[in-house]
């Protein structure tokens, strides 16, 4: 999964905070001006919440599921996450650990006999310190046009003879789809389950995320996704088009999603997506040492901090955390306040690189 914004810097921009205390009523009414004016203007189509203390005190969902259809959004509405679902993997990994079935700083090559690195560490995936080569440039390069790889694809490139890695293990940060299908490869090992199949027993059943999977092509045909928001494409002139409602469209996915497991894929309705974050944040799922070190930044080998912690960009201050997602016809992110215990997650299927709207946004979350 392509993140939404590809260099560090910019992420860490998007989250800058300073408040604490209760979001204001007044503040409230200006966020769902904002949203409706964007949806006038149809500058935002998708869903969007707002939580404090784990409780739901705003929620919107503007546009349509399927345009071509006319099928309107709502609150249940499924989309694709794509990179914000990073946090779903390196939270397995953290239950596994809590299990007492690895260690963080365990070599990979300890759980998947015949990895071909042996000094990275699961650490070292996690944090996107590893150096390993982008999967994605491979199979756009190597690829059978029309194909699907799977998480046994993306082990077996990295075994070919000749495989190099952009870095060695921890002297730079450079995010890594190829290293979270990995860490997903390791939750299958050492678990015994399907990544999905884990997911589905040890997240979605216990917080009754009904409306999340880790989605699979090969299992999980699109049409049998209840409430499934399909993905658009707008080009110049304002033409909206599905990204991925029909075999003659699906090109698009053809690497990085389907049924490649770990770096993205969980489809899922925002409302879920907020349940997860404050499961998470109120130790529902992982032990507070564990949590504590997923949301520390990592550092490279020369003491640099990364703002990348385990699955999720964690700015310096310890404030707060968050992440963003794209792929095609999508766009996702979810930001956690610390100090206000607030969740903010919304996700589009109309894609739109239009952010004006994005600093007000923020300013009012941050202005009590």
């Amino acid at each position: 999964m392509h993140n939404l914004f590809t260099k560090l810097g910019l992420m860490l921009v998007l989250f800058q905070s300073h408040a604490s205390g209760s979001i204001r009523a007044q503040d409230i009414q200006g966020i769902d001006s904002l949203f409706s004016a964007l949806e006038e203007r149809q500058g935002f189509n998708g869903n969007v919440i707002l939580q404090q203390n784990g409780q739901v005190i705003y929620e919107r969902s503007m546009g349509l599921a399927d345009v071509e259809a006319g099928i309107p959004l709502d609150s249940l509405s499924v989309f694709e996450l794509a990179s914000s679902g990073k946090c779903y993997t390196a939270a397995a990994i953290g239950m596994l650990k809590d299990d007492g079935r690895l260690d963080f700083d365990d070599p990979v090559v300890q759980h998947l006999p015949g990895f071909p690195f042996p000094d990275i560490s699961l650490r070292h995936l996690l944090n996107h310190v590893s150096g390993l080569p982008d999967y994605m440039e491979h199979f756009d390069a190597h690829g059978e046009p029309g194909g699907l790889a799977c998480n046994q694809d993306v082990l077996d490139f990295l075994a070919l003879e000749g495989t190099t890695r952009q870095f060695a293990p921890g002297d730079s940060f450079r995010y890594s789809n190829t290293g979270y299908v990995v860490l997903a490869s390791v939750v299958e090992q050492v678990s015994g389950f399907t990544f999905d199949q884990f997911l589905q027993k040890r997240v979605f059943l216990p917080l009754g995320m009904e409306r999340s999977l880790a989605f699979t092509l090969a299992y999980h045909p699109l049409i049998s996704v209840h409430g499934y928001a399909y993905g658009h494409l707008k080009d110049e002139q304002g033409n909206v088009t599905a990204t991925n409602k029909s075999p003659a469209t699906l090109e698009v996915y053809r690497w990085g999603l389907r049924p490649v497991q770990g770096d993205g894929n969980i489809i899922g309705s925002v409302r879920d997506h907020a349940t997860f974050i404050n499961a998470l944040v109120h130790g529902e799922l992982l032990r507070p040492q564990t949590w504590q070190e997923m949301t520390t930044s990592g550092r490279t080998n020369d003491g640099r901090p990364t703002g990348y912690g385990f699955g999720l960009y964690v700015p310096e201050g310890g404030k707060e955390f968050g992440h963003t997602g794209n792929v095609p016809g999508y766009q996702t992110f979810f930001r956690h306040l610390n100090a206000q215990d607030v969740t903010l997650v919304y996700a589009r299927n109309v894609e739109s690189w239009d952010w004006s709207w994005f600093a007000q946004l923020n300013e009012l979350l941050e202005k009590h």
